[in-house]
């Protein structure tokens, strides 16, 4: 019915450990943090950690294609996994380097790609102007 919540299972088996909530506490980057690097859009570790965690073992690539300050590459140096970052910024390609060669880590499997920055052309309004966000 209309507010209710599933199970997200359908059998009566019961699963082992505990579920994730549907609301994760994890704070902002304060201005004074250490992983703080300034970059406009940058993520909390604390975010992308228990994305990693959850979503990947040790040893699997992990793909950034948009890479900003390096946080994700950063997060899976430490936790084991191996990561390839591609941005057209060449800003954020220089900041991720940096970020990376700081960390007390071994990131010798992590990759920095430099993109072209990629134009498309211009298409023909149809008078309705559209956002996809």
């Amino acid at each position: 019915g209309k507010g209710r919540r599933r199970c997200s299972s359908t059998t009566a088996e019961a699963s082992p450990g505990v579920p994730l909530g549907d609301v994760w506490d994890i704070g902002i980057v304060a201005p004074v943090a250490r992983e703080r690097t300034g970059y406009p859009t940058q993520k909390p570790e604390a975010l992308l950690a228990r994305l990693v965690e959850s979503l990947t073992l040790p040893g699997d690539w992990v793909v950034d294609p948009y890479v900003g300050s390096g946080t994700t590459l950063a997060v899976c140096a430490r936790l084991g996994r191996r990561a390839t970052g591609i941005d057209s910024n060449p800003a954020a390609i220089e900041l991720t380097k940096q970020r990376l060669v700081q960390l007390d880590t071994c990131a010798s499997h992590e990759q920095v790609i430099a993109g072209p920055a990629v134009r498309r052309p211009a298409r023909a309004s149809s008078g309705a102007s559209k956002r996809v966000a």
